[in-house]
């Protein structure tokens, strides 16, 4: 176990399969980020659920995750063992003050994503930066999903499809981000925003593309 420079511990697993979780939390008193090793985990803002998230020890699916796809062989995994669970030819998490590191190889690409939080706006940054060690040209799809919540944890536990139908969605494709909210159900209730953007550098092949029906995405179950 090594030490940063204010003797802050790192921690570091070599797999995402331990007996229980190892957890992470990220937060600047508002808004806060648990992570496991195993990539899932959820994203809070004050009272309110920001992502979906149920406690189960044994399973471990929910969170904000990133899938990559070969757009030659075809194969795919994520940029965390969740929520593929396909096995890495390398794996690592480092947990430390301030930030997540999660590292991986598959099919000659490295993944090397870093979480933080930011300590003066609640937003959380997810940083992928992609290596390609084969020694051919690779064609990458890179996709985020996450369950959006905005309601108290407790209220979309109890009644998650009810929940579901008051959360919106809107695409501002000139800014590369999907924005969403909840309607409210009584005049008096407050109207939570968020907003997930995506910044991508060059080289970008293709137009970026938005689906916001998680039916169309994942499918049922």
């Amino acid at each position: 176990m090594t030490a940063s420079k204010r003797n802050t511990p790192i921690r570091i697993f070599d797999s995402p399969q331990t007996p229980l979780p190892e957890l992470q939390l990220l937060s600047n008193g508002r808004y806060h980020v648990v992570l496991s090793n195993a990539g899932g985990g959820y994203s809070r803002c004050n009272e309110l659920a920001v992502t979906r998230w149920r406690e189960d020890a044994s399973c471990d699916p929910w969170g904000t995750f990133c899938y990559l796809r070969d757009l030659a062989s075809g194969a795919f995994w994520s940029n965390t063992h969740q929520p593929t669970l396909v096995p890495a030819e390398a794996y690592t998490a480092k947990f430390s003050a301030g930030r997540a590191v999660f590292q991986r190889r598959d099919h000659g690409i490295e993944t090397d994503t870093v979480v933080s939080v930011s300590a003066s706006d609640d937003v959380e940054v997810r940083r992928i930066r992609l290596c390609n060690h084969s020694d051919t040209q690779r064609s990458l799809d890179l996709t985020s999903y996450a369950e959006i919540v905005l309601a108290p944890p407790a209220a979309d536990s109890a009644h998650p499809a009810f929940g579901k139908l008051f959360v919106e969605t809107e695409i501002l494709r000139a800014d590369q981000a999907i924005l969403c909210t909840r309607r409210p159900r009584a005049p008096d209730d407050p109207t939570p925003w968020m907003f997930h953007l995506l910044a991508a550098h060059q080289p970008i092949t293709g137009d970026v593309g938005y689906e916001t029906d998680r039916a169309r995405f994942i499918g049922r179950g």
